[in-house]
């Protein structure tokens, strides 16, 4: 096994943010991991498991991810080891409530939060009898990033939040405009759901109009006349009139102001990716989700509508899913010599690393009781890779040259087929997860590409 001695930032963040009181050396911290995740083994499994976890964990060659580094043996092992976690709230008190509250237990267990929030109805909207009166999707988020102001976990981490709204919805401009011009929403993160059909109207230079409930909302340009001056403001509205309500209920700074309708105006959804893309430039937000895309390569689309991704953008997830994640080192992965890659190395480290992941499932203390059951639908894991600059660099391969790319179709294809191959010898040892539907799930068109062999395995 190779060292396992950090070197001083290692050391620093190791103590800073991880170490158990007493816990000196990451040799330490990394055996109450081990010896944690492989107590989800029968007890024939457990000592040779516990090994081949600390000889993964201890030497760097696999890196768990931070919240199972940091909460592997504490409170008697009632702890959350997840780092992801998605809520998509229902359009109505009780589950946007329930959002809230679902939300702070799981930050305060060190979770982060995606939230597509694409089913609330639009700002303006009418609630009942009481017209034009909904606060809107943005609304939700302002609620949830206030909330996150009070959240601290572990070693004082702070909330990690994702907001999602569909590039269809009728509040997208306020959304896009909320955290670069207002500088709110300071705990998320922020990225439109695109679609296919948005990409075409882009390239095909078409007017774009947003949607809910089957309903048809535009622009229109709004006169807004006060002491200091006028100006046009734009609003979203079903008609002329619904938006003219719209503006007198949400858009006046003062109540002395006047609103007159100017007309409709055409907004080009290649206009809007500009500003999107403007956006993103100056503040880093929003980013993209193709949920499009999304959905069509999952292996789980019979079942699971991916409608968010984690705070950090690495997984998608239905609404109450869940990800542990951890890491391949491939810095680690490289002969000695830099003559090539240990292939047997990585291929072991693939493996010990899927088993270990799919352990912390068994073993997770779940924030809420909809977490855990939507993790045994489908048992996801999040298996990732780190330091691929620095095996490049070791290699002497030049990123994004043709030798790079043919290199790396071989390194993710060995990583998929031995993670893939663990994970089908996991479900014949103990039981496949609880919606797997071979027939299903072979049908799905990610599945449609792996290779024969692990076609077969499958089935």
């Amino acid at each position: 096994m190779a060292n396992t001695t950090l070197n001083k930032l290692g050391q620093e963040i190791f103590e800073t943010r991880y170490a158990y009181p007493g816990e000196t050396k990451w040799a330490e911290r990394a055996k109450v991991i081990a010896k944690t995740i492989a107590s989800a083994e029968i007890d024939e499994e457990k000592e040779k498991a516990e090994k081949h976890f600390y000889d993964a964990v201890g030497s760097g060659d696999f890196i768990p991810g931070g919240r199972i580094i940091f909460g592997a043996g504490r409170n008697r092992g009632n702890h959350n080891l997840l780092n992801c976690y998605v809520i998509v709230p229902e359009d109505s008190v009780d589950s946007i409530g329930k959002t809230i509250q679902d939300m702070y237990k799981i930050s305060c267990a060190g979770g982060g939060v995606g939230f597509n929030v694409s089913k609330i109805r639009p700002r303006g909207d009418d609630i009942g009898s009481v017209l034009n009166s909904a606060p809107g999707s943005v609304s939700v988020l302002q609620m949830i990033n206030e909330v996150g102001e009070h959240v601290r976990a572990g070693k004082n981490r702070r909330t990690a939040l994702m907001g999602i709204l569909n590039i269809t919805h009728p509040d997208l401009l306020e959304f896009l405009s909320v955290k670069l011009d207002q500088g709110q929403l300071n705990n998320f993160n922020i990225s439109v759901a695109i679609t296919d059909r948005f990409l075409e109207a882009v390239e095909l230079g078409e007017d774009w109009y947003f949607t809910f409930n089957n309903k048809e909302y535009h622009l229109y340009d709004i006169e807004r006349k006060s002491k200091e001056g006028s100006e046009i403001i734009r609003v979203v509205g079903l008609d002329a009139d619904d938006a003219l309500r719209r503006a007198n209920a949400f858009h006046k700074v003062s109540f002395t102001d006047e609103l007159d309708m100017v007309g409709p105006r055409d907004i080009k959804a290649r206009d809007l990716w500009d500003t999107i893309w403007k956006n993103s430039v100056e503040s880093g937000d929003p980013g993209i989700y193709n949920i499009d895309l999304a959905n069509k390569y999952t292996n789980v689309s019979y079942f699971e509508k991916l409608d968010s991704t984690n705070p950090c953008g690495e997984i998608s997830l239905p609404s109450y899913g869940n990800c542990c994640l951890g890491n391949v080192n491939l810095s680690h992965m490289v002969l000695e010599d830099g003559s090539g890659v240990d292939w047997k190395r990585l291929a072991k480290t693939v493996r010990t690393g899927v088993r270990f992941l799919d352990n912390v499932l068994t073993i997770n203390a779940f924030p809420t009781p909809e977490c855990k059951s939507v993790a045994e639908k489908s048992r996801r894991i999040g298996l990732g890779v780190t330091g691929l600059h620095y095996m490049l660099i070791k290699l002497g391969i030049p990123y994004g040259s043709e030798k790079c790319l043919e290199f790396l179709e071989r390194l993710f294809a060995t990583i998929r087929d031995e993670a893939y191959k663990m994970s089908i010898y996991l479900a014949r040892d103990k039981a496949p997860f609880s919606e797997f539907d071979s027939k299903k799930y072979l049908n799905e068109e990610f599945a449609k590409t792996l290779p024969a062999r692990i076609r077969m395995l499958i089935k």
